[in-house]
């Protein structure tokens, strides 16, 4: 990619608000180094974010309220924090992305992030989860390759893994299993 956008260490790089953009072969670095600041900041749906070199920013990107996205072919690397972060969006693509050497999770999915598909990606050198799911269901994490992550995918239950392929992680899978509550009686 030939074309750079530097955001100098401060706010987001790239924000976009509005729906049905595509960002495409560019090279995406130094937002500011302070949460919730991201090379690529999106809260709108059914944007396109392709084969573009995202790096050195607090979180890669960050998906706010946004659902119908599609993440693919980007390289995402060295963010203070996590390649992708999502936090309540829903049903977007994450497919054939090289996340690596993030201090936290290479994947967030937080506060309901329900019924993504991460597929395809290598997840590698993530210094927590390659994907970290929390408080989300429905999401499928299909035929990855996650290597050398502390955990590779944490796991709640009502969320489904298929095919992944692990090497080198502390933990391949953590899973987070609800716990049921029983009344007990004492007769």
């Amino acid at each position: 990619t030939s074309t750079i956008i530097d955001g100098r260490l401060t706010g987001n790089v790239l924000k976009i608000n509005s729906d049905n953009v595509t960002i495409q072969g560019l090279t995406i670095q130094h937002s500011g180094l302070i949460y919730p600041n991201s090379g690529i900041n999106l809260s709108s749906d059914n944007n396109q974010i392709y084969n573009n070199i995202i790096m050195n920013n607090y979180y890669g990107m960050t998906l706010y309220h946004s659902s119908g996205n599609i993440i693919n072919g980007n390289i995402i690397q060295n963010d203070d924090h996590c390649g992708i972060y999502l936090n309540n969006s829903s049903r977007n693509s994450i497919k054939n992305n090289t996340i690596k050497l993030h201090n936290f999770n290479g994947i967030g999915l937080y506060y309901a992030s329900n019924n993504n598909t991460i597929q395809d990606n290598n997840l590698t050198n993530n210094g927590f989860c390659g994907v970290n799911i929390r408080t989300s269901q429905g999401n499928k994490v299909i035929g990855n390759n996650i290597s050398d992550n502390k955990i590779g995918i944490h796991l709640p239950s009502n969320n489904i893994e298929i095919n992944n392929t692990f090497s080198n992680n502390n933990i391949k899978i953590d899973r987070e299993y609800e716990f049921f509550k029983y009344d007990i009686f004492l007769i």
